[in-house]
């Protein structure tokens, strides 16, 4: 008897405990509150896959402007700040407009300048782009005393003009391609992002390589530039019946990473022979007025462009001249 007192106390104990266990089990499952959130951490997609790069940008007046760092080698922008000192700031500038008489459009371009610019800056950028192995070529952006001429950016970017002289890059002996430019590149879809529009799905990507100084009338190669901007693209939103809302994915690249690698969390293949350098969301859509919403967001890229810039430069042999036609309207 005295031992069965103390083993029937410990079974009380145990009920009881049972008992407001199972109580306050029935009470998580019955709150409400508790189930939405638990409902909405199991909606939450991957933290870092879906985190953008940057913060948003929303149209205010008509324009909304995002700047971002250019690196080289390319840098996840969430990583950014942690790098040495950033090659060139970039901004990616967005305008609404309504013409009369046609369809509402935004019009999409990049301008790019060189921050830093002292004689210690200098000296930097010409050790990290002074490639002994080609010496034959390195006079051409020399000066007299071998000194790294600052870079006509302009230059420096674009794909179009005599090699060495209207560009600092052109043919790559060594890859056999024309692939020292800058290209942006565009394509429109719906606002999820997954179904492509008609507008560059069938007819292929808005696209450019070309690039112009700013502030400097006659540009020569020797000419100091420090600020470039490239072809303007638009897009239309269409008219009655076109659908409320979408998405732009803009993509600007180096066609050439020079022995260079990638962020662990870039897509894995080649631009031309180089990559993305910066990848951007621009999310459009109608509100009940008919007020249009516009976001921009850096993201770190998806996926490549998907494009075939070899066979759209059009340069087979050194002794061609790159074509690289741009496209500058959707329709």
């Amino acid at each position: 008897m005295n031992e069965a007192g103390p083993v029937r106390i410990a079974m009380l104990i145990r009920l009881l405990l049972c008992l407001a266990a199972a109580s306050g089990c029935s009470r998580e499952r019955d709150d409400p509150g508790r189930r939405a959130a638990q409902k909405s951490e199991r909606r939450q997609p991957d933290t870092m896959s879906a985190e953008p790069a940057a913060k948003a940008v929303h149209l205010r007046d008509g324009v909304a402007r995002l700047t971002f760092d250019v690196n080289w080698p390319p840098v996840d922008p969430r990583q950014a700040k942690r790098t040495a000192v950033k090659y060139l700031d970039g901004e990616l500038t967005v305008r609404y407009d309504e013409p009369e008489g046609a369809d509402k459009r935004l019009t999409v371009s990049l301008r790019l300048v060189r921050p830093h610019a002292t004689e210690a800056d200098r000296k930097s950028w010409n050790r990290k782009t002074s490639f002994p192995q080609y010496r034959h070529w390195m006079p051409y952006v020399w000066d007299a005393g071998k000194r790294w001429l600052w870079p006509n950016l302009a230059f420096l970017f674009t794909l179009h003009g005599t090699d060495r002289q209207e560009r600092y890059g052109g043919w790559d002996p060594g890859h056999h391609v024309d692939n020292d430019f800058g290209g942006v590149l565009i394509r429109k879809y719906d606002i999820t992002g997954r179904r492509e529009h008609p507008d560059t799905k069938s007819t292929g990507p808005l696209v450019s390589g070309n690039w112009y100084p700013v502030g400097v009338k006659n540009a020569a190669r020797d000419t100091v530039v420090h600020v470039t901007v490239s072809d303007e693209f638009t897009v239309h939103l269409g008219g009655k019946g076109a659908p409320t809302s979408g998405r732009l994915k803009v993509w600007f690249i180096y066609g050439d990473l020079m022995r260079q690698r990638v962020p662990a969390t870039w897509p894995r293949q080649r631009e031309c022979n180089g990559a993305t350098i910066a990848f951007f969301h621009i999310d459009w859509e109608y509100g009940r007025r008919g007020d249009p919403h516009v976001v921009i967001v850096q993201r770190i890229p998806p996926d490549h462009t998907g494009f075939d810039w070899e066979a759209w430069i059009g340069r087979p042999t050194k002794n061609d001249t790159a074509i690289g036609e741009p496209r500058l309207v959707d329709r």
